[in-house]
């Protein structure tokens, strides 16, 4: 999980907020399920069972405001980075996350064959 904190930290926004940490709890989850893309109400309800401190419903309003954190607040070119049709269009937070989990999956690849 550190890794996926220091990779949604370089992004920027305001990653104190505790709607990063359903963010980061929704990326590992996506991480596990790869090179599938797992549905969100199935991520929200295994956020919601790992932290046993919310509903479902609320983790993805949590993910939802994270993702629009980062967009407002956050480094645009980091994000454009990461998919470039962000320039012209606000990633939909199953977006975010499959593109996320799926980066930091291929630099943990490189990383340990590199």
């Amino acid at each position: 999980m550190a890794n996926i904190e220091k990779f949604i930290m370089s992004l920027g926004g305001h990653h104190y907020r505790l709607c990063y940490r359903d963010l980061c709890g929704a990326i590992c989850i996506e991480l596990e399920h790869l090179p599938e893309s797992a549905q969100m109400k199935f991520i929200a309800a295994e956020v919601s069972q790992r932290s046993k401190r919310c509903t479902p419903k609320s983790v993805w309003r949590s993910v939802s405001r994270a993702v629009d954190d980062l967009w407002e607040s956050g480094d645009l070119e980091s994000l454009y980075a990461l998919q470039g049709r962000w320039r012209t269009c606000r990633p939909k937070p199953q977006e975010f996350i499959y593109v996320a989990a799926c980066w930091i999956r291929d630099r943990d690849e490189e990383l340990h064959n590199g």
